[in-house]
C-alpha cells in the first residue's frame, strides 16, 4: 500500500489531461447536491439508514471545496492515498473498524477518487483502436486540444504546449512555472535564428507528398 501511486495509475489509464476549472466546479456542485439530499433523507429515516448518512455526510466538504474552485489535485491525491492506507490497516486483520468509521472512510475514498478521476479526461479515447499509430509514438495528439508536456527537470517547471489544429497544423508554446504560463522563447529554424521572443510557433502544411 505504501507504494500506491495514483498519478501513475491515472497516467497508465491514459487519463492525462485536466478538465477546465469551470467543468470541475459544475460537476462537484451537482454531485454535492445529490450527496446532500441522500444524507438528509437517510438522517430523517434514522435507524440503519444512519450508516448511509455518515457515508454521504463526509463527502460534503470535498464537493464544496471543488465547487468553489479550490480543487487541489496534489492535496486530494495525498488524502486519497492516506484513506486507502487507513482502510487497509483497519481491515487487514479481522475488520478491526466500527461500522460508522468504515462508512466514513469509504465515503471519503469515494468522493476523492471521483473528483480525481473526473478531473482527468482521455487524451484520445480512440488511441487503443488507432491502427495507424506507429510503435514509436508515445501518444496520439487529439485535434483541437492543447496538450501540456512537461520537461524532465528537478529544478524548474517548464515544457511545451502542443496543439494539433483542426486544420491539420501544429501550434506550439513554451511554458514556465506552476501555472504553465506561456513565456517567450528564442526560435531557430533550420539553424537560422528567427525570433528571440516568440510566444507561438505554428507549423503549417508540408509539401505535397508523392503517392
Amino acid at each position: 500500500m505504501n507504494n500506491f501511486d495514483l498519478k501513475k495509475y491515472l497516467a497508465e489509464g491514459k487519463l492525462t489531461e485536466d478538465i477546465p476549472v469551470e467543468e470541475m466546479e459544475e460537476f462537484a456542485e451537482g454531485r454535492g447536491e445529490g450527496a446532500g439530499t441522500i444524507a438528509d433523507n437517510a438522517k430523517e429515516k434514522g435507524g440503519n439508514s444512519m450508516l448511509t448518512y455518515h457515508h454521504f455526510k463526509v463527502k460534503a466538504p470535498y464537493y464544496k471545496e471543488a465547487s468553489d474552485g479550490n480543487f487541489d489535485k496534489d492535496k486530494f491525491t495525498e488524502e486519497y492515498k492516506g484513506f486507502l492506507e487507513e482502510l487497509y490497516e483497519s481491515t487487514k486483520e479481522g475488520m478491526d473498524i466500527d461500522p460508522i468509521a468504515f462508512q466514513e472512510v469509504m465515503g471519503k475514498i469515494e468522493v476523492l477518487g471521483e473528483l480525481l478521476i473526473e478531473n482527468k479526461e482521455p487524451l484520445n479515447e480512440a488511441e487503443e483502436e488507432n491502427s495507424n499509430k506507429i510503435a514509436e509514438a508515445a501518444l496520439i495528439l487529439p485535434r483541437g486540444k492543447k496538450v501540456i508536456l512537461q520537461a524532465e527537470d528537478q529544478d524548474y517547471q517548464r515544457g511545451l504546449i502542443v496543439e494539433l489544429t483542426k486544420e491539420g497544423g501544429y501550434k506550439m508554446n513554451y511554458w514556465y512555472g506552476p501555472d504553465a504560463e506561456v513565456y517567450p522563447v528564442e526560435v531557430e529554424v533550420d539553424g537560422v535564428d528567427i525570433k528571440e521572443d516568440a510566444k507561438e510557433v505554428y507549423m503549417k502544411f508540408h509539401p505535397e507528398l508523392e503517392k
